[in-house]
């Protein structure tokens, strides 16, 4: 949690998700297996909340780290026209032209 601090405390289960480690439901399994550890103390009830930027994470023995920036919480989603002559599967054994083709290279990041 090293970026710039959020004075509202956010629900742990929440947090590991969006550190990309793990869903909600799956933060919760790690959660009751005594896998989150909080500022130095395991984490034992569902529902405890922590401030970014303030307190400290740890998922099975690893640091948490989220950066607290809107852009990288959330997903991206684009509508895109797609030509007749085009096929809409990304990945086509018999090499036809696939729409997948035309986007920029760093569509995906």
């Amino acid at each position: 949690m090293q970026n710039s601090t959020s004075q509202e405390p956010i629900r742990i289960q929440k947090v590991i998700a969006l550190a990309g480690i793990a869903s909600r439901r799956a933060a919760e399994k790690l959660i009751l297996s005594g896998e989150v550890i909080l500022n130095g103390e395991i984490v034992k009830e569902m529902g405890q909340k922590m401030i970014i930027g303030k307190d400290h994470l740890s998922v099975e023995g690893k640091r948490v780290k989220i950066l607290n920036n809107k852009k990288h919480r959330s997903m991206r989603s684009t509508s895109l026209k797609i030509a007749s002559r085009h096929s809409t599967i990304l990945r086509d054994v018999q090499q036809s032209v696939t729409f997948f083709r035309e986007l920029p290279p760093d569509f995906f990041r």
